[in-house]
């Protein structure tokens, strides 16, 4: 295992103390390079009486650089930090009087965990060139994010994301708000936009979970559009945390909170069962947004029950509990102004956590037997 301009690279399908986050898909290199009859001669020469060929070693040098660096490239176009279960291959191909040397190399692309506070483990005493320019790239991006309307180019992102720039995320934050928040078009701005709307999850999934936590979960501004952008990354990032959740809810409207209920967690702990319940228990407690009232539902018809949800709309209770106003026109909110999908998810959520609860109480018993 080593690393190559900041992709690290294995022959290995996992790396030791760091978790695999997201697999980015399988990625191939193939190079094939001429070797001349004077270097093969050159080559069988010093095989026959026992010594090496320098020039056969230097083209299968080459070929294999040149194969790994078309690897590395593709892995970072699709946001991947590691490239694991290397596999080369050597292959001569000889026809003509010529030979050709062809180096296979597969991989798998792949985010795996880097923690933020590892990257600033620089020595007091002396510094390399590699984290001289990883400084310097910092102190220019942060100054580049400082102007509201810059977003990085293809070339910006392939910096920060084969440096592994973490330290750039809160000032990149903005960069990716915006980008939701603006229509790509077909031109150079769309690209940018694009870009940053993909690149920034790369580089936000690459990091440890308790810092991607303080970052989506940070202070969110009253604009209910960026609500929907920070419950949207938190779905996409796998970034569930109940107890950060459970101080947001009070802010959002109720239909991203029960978003929010979507979103998974890697990996659950007993001292997640307690907010997870609170959690429960604050949708158990939504109020009602609508009202039942006596009413007539036609011209002819008699008074009923209805329920009148929040627009206003009169449904008879005999429907059932959602809205179907004017039936074609329903709006399909309940008394408390949800539709029917959001009640699944909630009631989804609260299966999720009696399973929780029960594992852990099973885990909990088992322990005190023992």
């Amino acid at each position: 295992m080593y690393k190559a301009n900041k992709i690290l690279l294995s022959t290995t399908h996992s790396v030791d103390g760091c978790r695999v986050l997201d697999y980015k898909g399988v990625i191939t290199a193939n190079v094939v390079m001429g070797v001349n009859i004077l270097k093969e001669f050159v080559a069988s020469f010093s095989d026959f009486f026992g010594g090496t060929s320098g020039k056969y070693s230097q083209e299968m040098d080459k070929a294999y650089e040149k194969a790994i660096n078309i690897l590395e490239k593709k892995a970072t176009s699709v946001g991947a930090n590691s490239i694991l279960g290397i596999h080369i291959d050597y292959d001569e191909i000889s026809g003509g009087g010529k030979s050709m040397l062809m180096v296979s190399i597969v991989g798998t692309a792949a985010i795996i965990e880097q923690s933020t506070k590892q990257s600033n483990n620089i020595s007091t005493e002396s510094i390399d060139i590699d984290s001289l320019n990883r400084l310097l790239y910092i102190e220019q991006y942060r100054s580049l994010s400082a102007n509201p309307d810059w977003l990085p180019n293809n070339q910006d992102w392939e910096i920060i994301l084969n440096n592994q720039l973490v330290e750039l995320i809160p000032h990149l934050l903005p960069c990716y708000i915006k980008s939701r928040k603006t229509p790509i078009t077909y031109s150079d701005d769309g690209d940018r936009i694009r870009l940053s709307r993909n690149k920034f999850i790369s580089l936000l999934s690459s990091i440890e979970y308790e810092d991607a936590i303080d970052y989506v979960y940070g202070d969110w501004t009253e604009d209910p559009r960026i609500h929907s952008i920070m419950v949207d990354t938190i779905i996409q990032c796998h970034l569930f945390n109940a107890v950060a959740i459970l101080q947001k809810l009070p802010i959002l409207d109720k239909h991203s909170s029960i978003q929010l209920l979507t979103a998974e967690k890697k990996l659950y702990t007993e001292s997640d069962v307690e907010p997870l319940q609170e959690i429960v228990g604050f949708f158990n407690h939504l109020p009602d947004t609508g009202h039942y009232e006596k009413a007539k539902t036609g011209l002819f018809s008699k008074e009923e029950e209805v329920m009148v949800c929040e627009k206003g709309h009169k449904t008879p209770v005999t429907n059932g509990n959602f809205c179907c106003y004017a039936d074609t026109q329903k709006c399909g909110l309940n008394i408390k102004g949800i539709n029917e999908a959001e009640v699944t998810i909630i009631n989804e959520f609260s299966v999720r956590v009696q399973i929780l609860e029960k594992f852990f109480q099973k885990n909990t018993n088992s322990s005190t037997k023992n």
